[in-house]
Parts: structure tokens; sequence; C-alpha cells
């Protein structure tokens, strides 16, 4: 499936909603637990994977994540009161629906000696026999993160053409787009990976 427009995807003929709010409520929270994983666990690489770019990727699909996060958890909030008054309760106000930006800061190369970023270059750069070897820890990380990606675009696939709600749509859609982009990021980089093992994906 292509990347659709969310104005296409919802006059697509395929479209053939059928849930009700309780089932929308229900897909929403298990979303919305999964995108939190995803959010610690691409943290988790970001400070174990030793290369900088490779460790800068996962931030920033962390960052994507989160993003992912306060809008199912806004929409959630817009199907039930009751979460909506407990975060609001909470202080959390921004995540009920008010508007908020949450960043995470990535590695900042500033600060840095001239040694230590000649270290992280990546191959293909001016040095990349400074470049840190692919340990197994990246490797799995990659792999990991690949693997989580392309089954939840399944999922969000699924959810999208299930759901009678198009806001729920929307919100499912935009998320599904952002990780067919994170597919594309982390092959990328697995490709850079693979050209040092002499092997290629095309």
């Amino acid at each position: 499936m292509g990347m659709l427009s969310e104005s296409k995807y919802l006059d697509s003929p395929l479209c053939q909603p059928q849930s009700s709010e309780e089932e929308d409520l229900l897909m929403l929270r298990e979303d919305l637990a999964e995108e939190w994983g995803s959010v610690i666990g691409y943290l988790e690489c970001g400070n174990e994977v030793r290369d900088r770019l490779i460790s800068e990727l996962f931030r920033e699909a962390a960052q994507d994540e989160i993003e992912h996060m306060i809008r199912l958890t806004r929409m959630m909030a817009f199907l039930d009161q009751t979460q909506a008054e407990a975060l609001q309760k909470a202080g959390l106000f921004w995540l009920a629906g008010f508007e908020h930006q949450t960043a995470i800061s990535g590695v900042s190369s500033e600060g840095l000696s001239q040694t230590e970023t000649e270290n992280n270059l990546r191959p293909g750069k001016a040095s990349p026999r400074r470049y840190f070897e692919p340990d197994d820890r990246t490797l799995e990380c990659l792999r990991n993160a690949i693997r989580d990606e392309l089954r939840a675009i399944n999922i969000y696939q699924r959810q999208s053409r299930a759901t009678a709600n198009r806001m729920v749509q929307s919100t499912l859609i935009f998320i599904m787009n952002q990780k067919k982009k994170h597919v594309a990021a982390f092959t990328d980089c697995l490709q850079s990976i693979l050209r040092e093992y002499r092997f290629s994906l095309g």
C-alpha cells in the first residue's frame, strides 16, 4: 500500500468502517500502549548504540513516537470523558487536547573535540576507518525496529479500514504513514552496514 493522503484514503472504496465508539477506545488504548513501548525502546537504543548517527536516528524516531502517543491520547480523551477529566486533574491539560510541544534533545556535536567528531563519521565520509564498527546491539536494534514498524503498519492499516470514526481514521493514517518513513530510514541505515560486509540490498 502506498503513501496515501488522509483525504484520498477516506475516499477509497475499500474503506468499509464497521466499528463502534467502544471498539475504537479499546483499539486506541492498545495502540497507545505500543507507542509508549516504542518510545522507551528507541531511547534505549539511542543510549546504547555507539555510532552517533545511528544513535541520533533512534532518538529522532523516539520523537516521532511521542507525537503518535500525543495524538492517540488526545483522541482517546475526546472519546472518553472520564479519561479526559483524569488527565486534566493530573495537570496533563495538553494531553486532553491543548497545544503542547515535547522534544527530546539529540546528541549535539557542539562541544565535541575535533577528534571525537571524526571518530563518529560514517562510511563514505572523510574518514571511514574512524567509524565505530557495528556491534551486536546495533544490529539487534535495527532488526527489531524494522520488524516492529512493519508490524505496526499492518495493524494501523487494518484499524483504519475498520473504524467508522473519521477522526480516528485520520489519526491512524497519519501514524501509519510516519511509520513507513521509519522503515525507509532504518532500512537505509542497515544498507550502509551491509555494504561493510560486502552485501547489498540492490
